[in-house]
């Protein structure tokens, strides 16, 4: 959002404190509403997939005529839960109906974009009767992938065990400065770095640390973060966020 706001011109922020995100979700876009001042020089609305986009845009219909764009670092379709039975329903079912609403949904992994797309079906199944159709078919045409730009740091040590691509941008930070990565074969991890950063299990994992061991030199050679980063990144932001409105 700094990046954004300090890029784009006439840019104006709407934030909430990044915590308590279940009462974010369910409470912000009422916030927003009354926070949001009326203003008819306003183009372009860019949202968190957290936010309640439909809520927001039936409370303020002089903000539904604006290019409405909703970003996801995550989804609520395939958010890891120990049981399917903790889901909460109400927070996917609303990610679907604000990316109904809006004009251009952007994701921050095709990882990320398809398991949300294609577990629509399976997660409407959850409705007794009357279930939505197709509704898939009619967000897919309005996705984008546009990876979460990396302001890359100036460290030099780094330790890290994450599993969640919500957490990728930490590794990328890591590896752009020096840091072998030896990351899960699985969720967004495979988009970015090729198979020899890659392993299946943690008997590969072992391997690859005992050759890493006898191999130094392999630890050296590292992957190029460059397209992660705001510098490349920028212009595809600016050009998604200065365009007109529908």
């Amino acid at each position: 959002i700094d990046l954004l706001k300090e890029n784009i011109e006439g840019c104006s922020v709407f934030t909430l404190p990044a915590k308590k995100w279940h009462w974010r979700a369910r409470t912000a876009a009422l916030y927003f509403s009354q926070t949001i001042p009326a203003c008819s020089t306003y183009r372009v609305l860019f949202s968190s997939s957290v936010l309640n986009l439909c809520e927001l845009v039936a409370l303020r219909p002089d903000l539904a005529r604006l290019k409405k764009i909703l970003y996801f670092h995550e989804n609520q379709l395939v958010y890891p839960v120990r049981k399917d039975q903790e889901r909460d329903f109400q927070y996917g079912y609303n990610q679907v109906l604000s990316c109904l609403v809006s004009d251009v949904v952007a994701f921050n992994s095709r990882f990320n974009m398809e398991s949300f797309l294609s577990s629509i079906r399976s997660f409407m199944k959850k409705i007794p009767d009357h279930r939505p159709k197709d509704l898939d078919r009619l967000i897919r045409p309005k996705c984008v992938v546009l990876s979460y730009p990396v302001q890359f740091p100036d460290i030099r040590r780094w330790a890290s065990a994450v599993h969640r691509s919500s957490l990728t941008c930490f590794r990328l930070e890591a590896v752009h400065c020096g840091c072998f990565p030896l990351c899960p074969k699985a969720l967004v991890y495979p988009e970015i770095f090729p198979d020899q950063y890659l392993y299946s299990t943690p008997e590969q994992l072992c391997k690859r640390l005992q050759e890493l061991c006898k191999r130094p030199d392999l630890a050296r050679r590292h992957v190029d973060t460059s397209l992660y980063s705001w510098s490349s990144l920028k212009t595809q932001f600016q050009s998604l966020l200065a365009a007109e409105g529908p």
